[in-house]
């Protein structure tokens, strides 16, 4: 596989939309990423954990992925499904599709217990997409492989030449650093945990993945320049206004609680969720918007909107 750019800023976890029947949809894709490139976003993580992924049919995650690289965004598709064949054709749709970048859940199901069962199922799905680099997706709490990042990349790293970073969904901040300090750096570690925003960026952070990358972005670029100006009393704020937000949202069920914020924030009606997820209520919705964590931030967004 020939060099490709680092992978830096922000990327957005996309929201996959539903129709009234509850079947995934592409019809905000052009509206949503044109939003995303006003606001200043990099590119795309789609079909992960925001875009309910596990929750998707394989024609509707392969649609979803071919509608995004139609917008001008980085667009990186999460493949990782508890079957290795079906992941398997997932990263060879995307390298005929052209994802700039393909990231690798490891099963849920049956879980590879140690590092060596780990690299060698990775190794596998690599081979399906031969040129497309490959993200490593750790997220230990919501799939429960807890394998260190850091162990993976010693193992993996003369194995899997596709192999280009990981996104790194953990709170873990001293295996995140050993992780992106690497071999010289010679991965990308996207951060996937906002409230780590600011203490990653003190590591040495750049690239990030993010839910909340859809609705607050324009807080985020204020935060990273107030960050890289010194301003560090600015950048603390922002970041306690984005801790206090995203702990209010979880409190609410993350995905229904964020296409609720969308449709009143920006106009995007993203539908519901599949269940075993339960949409909102509008008395759930409501006191949402009136929450003063949400109020803030919405006020925050509005503030550091970029002029049109």
């Amino acid at each position: 596989m020939e060099q490709t750019a680092r992978f830096e800023g922000l990327f957005a976890a996309t929201l996959t939309p539903f129709d009234e029947n509850g079947h995934a949809s592409t019809r905000l894709t052009k509206e949503y990423g044109e939003r995303l490139v006003r606001e200043g976003v990099t590119g795309v993580f789609c079909c992960g954990t925001s875009g309910e992924s596990m929750s998707l049919t394989l024609p509707e995650r392969k649609a979803a992925l071919e509608a995004w690289l139609t917008t001008p965004l980085r667009v990186i598709v999460h493949i990782g499904t508890a079957s290795l064949e079906q992941t398997k054709e997932l990263a060879a749709h995307a390298e005929k599709a052209g994802a700039h970048g393909i990231a690798l859940m490891p099963p849920f199901f049956f879980k590879p217990r140690n590092v060596e069962e780990l690299v060698s199922y990775c190794e596998s799905v690599a081979e399906a997409a031969p040129h497309t680099p490959l993200f490593y997706y750790h997220f230990p709490g919501m799939v429960g492989v807890n394998i260190p990042l850091y162990d993976f990349f010693a193992a993996a790293s003369s194995r899997i030449p596709t192999l280009q970073g990981a996104k790194f969904t953990d709170s873990q901040l001293g295996d995140f650093f050993r992780a992106l300090c690497f071999a010289d750096r010679k991965y990308d570690v996207m951060q996937g945990y906002e409230f780590s925003y600011l203490p990653c960026l003190v590591l040495g952070a750049k690239g990030y993945v993010g839910v909340s990358f859809s609705l607050c972005a324009p807080v985020y670029h204020r935060l990273d320049k107030a960050f890289h100006e010194g301003d560090f009393a600015t950048a603390q704020r922002l970041q306690l206004a984005v801790s206090d937000f995203l702990t209010t949202v979880l409190n609410y069920s993350m995905i229904p609680a964020v296409k609720a914020l969308a449709k009143e924030w920006t106009g995007l009606d993203f539908g519901g969720v599949r269940k075993p997820l339960v949409s909102l209520t509008d008395a759930e919705r409501t006191k949402l918007l009136n929450e003063p964590s949400v109020k803030t931030m919405h006020a925050l967004v509005l503030e550091h909107q970029p002029k049109q």
